[in-house]
């Protein structure tokens, strides 16, 4: 029966074929990989195929996320075999399905590819074909493509034929009718539409498969698979009509026979009146494993006397199955809100086709569902190798359906189970990604990728394998070249690989045993460029090469990131060796010079002497190059005291150079003499030598004659310095001793002979010190100028009450001659009173020398007390006489009268030198006068005392 059914639909569709330029419906399943070692160019093969389809107008190739939505929605699992790809197809509705397999084998990458032709279930091509590697796949697609369409359209020419003969045998046929139920029933009640049936031949079906239609012709959809013979479908609307039919799946073998009844009812909910309004959903955004709807809620509710406590959320996946009740939202508040959003994280699926719906609750109640909303979850991306065999970096390509978000790339090495995040891409229209993070090379590695959206991440994708670049090849003809000074020049063929940077070099100096296994070679050069192929190894500055040494070596091609590859046979070289050195070396000293001797080479091929000489423990310094004919040198550039040693190295032709031979150390002639150039200076000597070669400074000792240690007294920096003045804290009329060394950096010679000198002693006080006597109050001091330039002024002493000498000036003036002494402001000097003085002189650093002998000076004395004074009464008058004076230079006498008290004294009389009396005609009878006189000189001394006397004047005449 099912063969006739089958001849009769190949009858149909045989006159539906198309021409050689219209576009085939074409679907790509999953090469299948047999082995672990074909994962992931089972991925590389079907991208290149796809690719290469999709670029072809005589194709039109089915979505990936459309072909699994389709499947998933009719319950339909991806086989491998004819006859599960020929239901794929029937599934998808396509014409041609291309599927196969994958497996590694010694002559590569072994594929079969087959093509089904769906609408006449047919085998219209099967491929068997090698691949060496994926740039292989690569370049084989679009042949691989051409062929298939071409195949194509073979399948119809060679169809049409079949067609006819199948036309033939239809006519013989006639179209038998499949009635397998009985009492297939379809009622309303106020929960849905219940249906119920029984099967005519019981236990021979397993399943049934309940599909509605909304008219008579469909399209019918598949509501629900079980094995009850009953089914209540809930989800129906209100005074809707609705038709039924039953598949029934065939429980040995498992195929699907559709009953001929169909059922049909018109659903009336009679508790409509008493359900709340449905809500209407916004919108529905749906992303990775999530979907946030968003719907408002119906706000007749209310007026209606509807109290809605909670939403519910539904969802169905569009290829079939019941609505799941995946979450509510309970109300919290009396006043609805004017939108609600529910996000959906319950077990979505990757690139299926979702429903949404919504549901108002109240106590009693639940609304019908809410208009739908279809979305389509992203779907798992198919990943392939763009381009492998790279130096550290890997190509990927992927290609998926809906994406919305950005991209994980995985990886690990193959073998291991560990995978490692790489990158993480935040595009979503990027489909390629290189890889260069920490890769290897030579490495293989698997790689998958997921979707990413809002922190979720589609199931991973198919797993490729890629491998990285291998390590560089080994250079070829590599040779060492002998005899070079301090070298080996080396060779080898480049290798012809832009991913090559350059060589490493490796080298061991022989032990004297050869090269043998086992040996250490070390890495001792790094040379840029591939293009490379020779270079002359000099060693380093550290470490050159040595003379007349052999060397082993190996070379190794690395890539752009210092990898290197396999190295290379070992070439061996010596380089050449040194030159013998002469005899002995001889030196001579004399007074002036140092002669150094040595005998003439024994070989032709020395070029040159290098003569070098050593001062004490310092470095060697090269202070000529002789030719080879010499034997002999003068050295006259000495230094003082020096252990002075001579080296000689013989240079050969080639530049190479003898080991040295040393002579024995002599002590260098130049010698260190200090004299005095000045002494007897104010504080200073001066002091003078011959300057020395090939010092850096010196040294200059002091000490005062008598003291037995030595003080640095200074250090000077500069060789060509001949003369030094002492003023360092010298003291005056001392005796002092020098001493001179040589200084040579760190180093310092013994001290020369010791020199003796003096300095100036302090002054001697002026001569010719005199005092004049007899001035008023003042003193005057003279004496001789002191002509030497170093006497800064001099000191006047003057004795004072206590007997002592006390400094009265400080003349500051040497040339200044003369000074008067008229006391101070507050202490004149007295009249008639002898004074002592003395003088001393003082130098540049106020040091005083020894006092002259004291002098004395006496100022000028007051006038004497005039000898008498009387007073008689004659005539009504006073006659007042006195006696003079013996001075010779008296200038007046002052008389004074006072009443009888003798107090209240007052003028009387101011009378010449010459006179000896006066009269006081003032007075009167009866009274006592009192009278005093003294001597004025020509310099207003007064007397020291008044000379005074009394008279009463008598009461009668």
């Amino acid at each position: 029966m099912m063969k006739q059914f089958k001849s009769v639909l190949l009858l149909v569709l045989c006159c539906w074929v198309l021409p050689l330029n219209a576009a085939y419906n074409t679907a790509l399943l999953n090469l299948k990989p047999l082995d672990i070692d074909s994962i992931g160019f089972d991925g590389d093969i079907q991208f290149s195929l796809r690719s290469n389809l999709d670029r072809r107008e005589e194709v039109q190739m089915m979505s990936r996320r459309d072909m699994e939505s389709e499947l998933f929605r009719q319950g339909i699992a991806m086989g491998n075999s004819d006859a599960e790809v020929l239901k794929v197809g029937k599934a998808l509705g396509v014409e041609f399905i291309i599927y196969g397999e994958v497996q590694m084998s010694e002559n590569g990458i072994a594929t079969t590819i087959k093509m089904l032709d769906i609408v006449h279930e047919r085998l219209a091509k099967n491929w068997n074909i090698n691949f060496s590697g994926r740039n292989d796949i690569n370049e084989k697609g679009a042949a691989l493509a051409n062929g298939l369409v071409k195949a194509m359209a073979q399948s119809l020419v060679d169809a049409k034929v079949e067609a006819q003969t199948a036309a033939k045998q239809a006519d013989a046929q006639s179209a038998e009718q499949f009635n397998l139920l009985a009492a297939f029933t379809a009622t309303s009640n106020n929960k849905g539409i219940s249906l119920s049936w029984q099967p005519i031949a019981s236990g021979a079906y397993n399943k049934y498969n309940i599909y509605r239609a909304e008219t008579s012709v469909g399209p019918f959809t598949q509501i629900a698979a079980l094995a009850d013979t009953h089914y209540l479908d809930s989800q129906v609307e209100n005074k809707k009509q609705y038709f039924y039919k039953i598949g029934l799946v065939d429980a040995s073998n498992g195929l699907q026979t559709e009953d001929s009844n169909m059922q049909t009812v018109i659903y009336v909910d009679e508790s409509l009146k008493n359900r709340p309004l449905s809500p209407t959903i916004l919108s529905v955004e749906i992303g990775v494993k999530q979907s946030k709807i968003t719907f408002v809620p119906n706000l007749d509710n209310r007026s209606r006397g509807h109290n809605v406590y909670s939403y519910k959320i539904y969802r169905k996946r569009q290829d079939g199955g019941h609505w799941l009740h995946v979450g509510s939202i309970r109300l919290t508040s009396g006043e609805p809100k004017l939108s609600y959003q529910y996000i959906d994280k319950s077990n979505i699926e990757d690139g299926v086709s979702y429903s949404y719906a919504v549901s108002a609750v109240t106590k009693n109640n639940e609304s019908t569902l809410s208009g739908t909303e279809v979305v389509i979850s992203p779907g798992t991306p198919v990943l392939s190798v763009g381009q492998d065999n790279q130096l550290r970096e890997i190509e990927l390509a992927w290609v998926v359906e809906n994406a919305n978000g950005g991209f994980y790339i995985y990886r690990r090495v193959a073998g291991t189970t560990i995978w490692q995040r790489i990158a993480d891409i935040k595009q979503a229209n990027v489909r390629r990604f290189i890889d260069r993070k920490g890769l290897l090379d030579g490495t293989q590695y698997e790689y998958y990728v997921s979707l990413v959206n809002n922190g979720k991440e589609t199931d991973p994708s198919n797993i490729v394998t890629a491998r990285t670049k291998a390590l560089p090849a080994t250079p070829q003809n590599f040779t060492a070249q002998s005899g070079l000074v301090k070298a080996v020049q080396l060779n080898w063929q480049a290798l012809a690989d832009l991913d090559i940077a350059g060589y490493k070099l490796y080298r061991m100096k022989d032990d004297g045993n050869g090269f043998q296994e086992g040996d250490q070679l070390t890495l001792v050069h790094e040379i840029k460029g591939v293009e490379t192929q020779s270079f002359l190894d000099q060693g380093s500055q550290e470490a050159p090469l040595l003379d007349g040494t052999q060397y082993h070596y190996a070379i190794a091609a690395m890539n752009k990131f210092g990898a290197r590859g396999n190295l290379s046979y070992v070439a061996s070289a010596t380089t050449k060796a040194l030159p013998k050195s002469v005899g002995e070396i001889q030196v001579q000293v004399s007074s002036t010079q140092i002669q150094v001797n040595w005998p003439a080479p024994a070989s032709a091929d020395i070029k040159q002497f290098h003569l070098s000489r050593k001062w004490n423990n310092q470095s060697w310094v090269l202070i000529r190059v002789l030719p080879a004919n010499e034997t002999q040198y003068i050295d006259a550039d000495l230094k003082p005291y020096a252990a002075t040693t001579y080296q000689l190295i013989a240079e050969d032709n080639s530049g190479l150079m003898s080991s040295p031979i040393v002579s024995n150390p002599v002590i260098n002639p130049a010698k260190l003499a200090l004299k005095v150039s000045k002494e007897n200076l104010l504080r200073k000597i001066e002091l003078s030598w011959h300057p020395q070669n090939n010092i850096t400074g010196y040294k200059i000792y002091r000490k005062e004659e008598g003291d037995a240690d030595w003080s640095k007294l200074a250090v000077i920096e500069s060789a060509s310095t001949s003369r030094y003045t002492d003023e360092y804290k010298l003291e005056d009329g001392r005796r002092y001793q020098y001493q001179i060394s040589a200084l040579d950096g760190e180093l310092e010679t013994p001290a020369s002979e010791f020199v003796t000198a003096q300095t100036k002693a302090v002054p001697q006080p002026p001569k010719n010190f005199t005092v004049q006597s007899g001035l008023v109050k003042t003193v005057v001091l003279r004496w001789e100028k002191i002509n030497d330039t170093d006497v800064a002024g001099y000191y006047l002493y003057k004795m004072n009450d206590k007997g002592r000498m006390e400094r009265l000036k400080t003349i500051k003036d040497r040339n200044i001659v003369e000074y008067t002494d008229d006391g101070s402001l507050f202490n004149k000097l007295s009249d008639g009173t002898e004074y002592q003085y003395a003088i001393t002189a003082y130098n540049r650093f106020n040091a005083e020398g020894g006092r002259s002998p004291i002098i004395k000076a006496t100022t000028k004395p007051v006038p004497a007390v005039v000898a008498t004074l009387e007073a008689s009464y004659q005539n009504g008058a006073v006659d007042i006489r006195w006696s003079a004076n013996s001075e010779s230079d008296i200038q007046m006498y002052e008389v004074e009268k006072a009443s009888a008290s003798c107090s209240s004294w007052r003028d009387l009389a101011t009378l010449t030198a010459s006179q000896t009396k006066t009269s006081d005609t003032d007075v009167t009878a009866g009274t006592k006068y009192c009278y005093r006189i003294k001597a004025i000189d020509s310099d207003a001394l007064e007397s020291a005392q008044w000379q005074s006397t009394e008279i009463n004047i008598p009461t009668t005449p």
